[in-house]
């Protein structure tokens, strides 16, 4: 039987969006993160429970025989620590199964090592939202390890759920364009963000990526780069009840850029909202529709006279 361990997240909350009639979008903060487990080995459950009592998040216990019977007591779950019992195709199709029913599930694959498990999970690490480690010695470094390594992942959660969101607003995003929405989405707060660097992360160079670009129904690179950190420092600042500034400056953003941002790109009605990440949404969905569409009025609720989108 193998082994598998978890950690912790960001206290950041996990939320939930809801696109009601005309355009109305909702936040629903529930509460802390609870994160469960589905391991075939009993030292490495004790392991597991360690690391997520030392990091605050209520642990639950999936039975690791039949994970298609716990399936009730993920719903509420941040993430799930997984060893891919029983090392077999079986596995895999569990994951999947998994990531389409659950889609915001963060999940943290941590196998033993043992022959084909590799690949295996390697086929795994494709898939949105899902995180692979091995196993190493069961020590108190161990629990360490992996303690930061779930407090890592579920930080990724905003991020995840903001991917959703922004595919929900712009569905027929061509293939090149959404992997820089998503390595930049990645990246940020991890130092300055350039179209050039994102770029060269995807492996084309920037002047390959504009031209495959315009047929995006998407901002131009540089324009969503300010949009995406818009819509982050909002969607931090919803989930965890600290201010956009404040959210912004994590993300590496100071409050003059944090400023211009919105001066450029958020109407002048919107600006003065404080349900700000609503706001900078429907901006932002109204903006993608302004390239794919001619102009056309949108009435908001955040003002009492409609506002043309482009």
């Amino acid at each position: 039987m193998p082994e598998h361990h978890a950690g912790s997240s960001t206290q950041l909350k996990r939320s939930a969006f809801v696109l009601e009639p005309r355009n109305r979008l909702t936040v629903e903060m529930p509460a802390r993160d609870r994160v469960a487990y589905c391991l075939s080995s009993s030292e490495a459950r004790r392991l597991v429970e360690t690391a997520l009592r030392i990091a605050g998040f209520d642990a639950i216990a999936l039975d690791a025989g039949d994970i298609a019977q716990s399936l009730h007591q993920l719903r509420g779950c941040s993430g799930l620590i997984h060893d891919l019992y029983p090392w077999d195709v079986t596995g895999t199709v569990q994951i999947e199964r998994l990531r389409q029913r659950f889609p915001d599930l963060l999940i943290l694959l941590y196998a033993p090592a043992r022959a084909g498990i590799a690949e295996l999970l390697l086929f795994c690490a494709r898939l949105s939202g899902v995180r692979v480690e091995l196993q190493q010695a069961f020590t108190p470094g161990e629990v360490e390890r992996l303690r930061n390594l779930v407090v890592s992942m579920m930080g990724e959660g905003p991020r995840l759920r903001l991917c959703r969101m922004i595919q929900a607003v712009t569905p027929d995003v061509p293939a090149s364009a959404w992997r820089f929405t998503e390595l930049a989405l990645r990246s940020m707060g991890r130092g300055r963000l350039t179209v050039g660097k994102l770029a060269t992360g995807l492996g084309v160079s920037q002047r390959t990526l504009e031209r495959t670009w315009r047929d995006a129904p998407l901002p131009a690179p540089k324009e969503l780069l300010e949009w995406l950190s818009l819509l982050l420092a909002g969607l931090l600042s919803a989930q965890s009840g600290i201010s956009v500034a404040s959210a912004a400056r994590a993300l590496g953003i100071d409050t003059q850029q944090l400023y211009r941002f919105r001066k450029r790109l958020l109407p002048r009605v919107l600006r003065s909202s404080r349900e700000e990440f609503d706001t900078i949404l429907l901006a932002f969905a109204g903006r993608c529709r302004s390239l794919t569409r001619p102009c056309r009025v949108l009435t908001s609720r955040f003002s009492s006279s409609p506002s043309e989108t482009c």
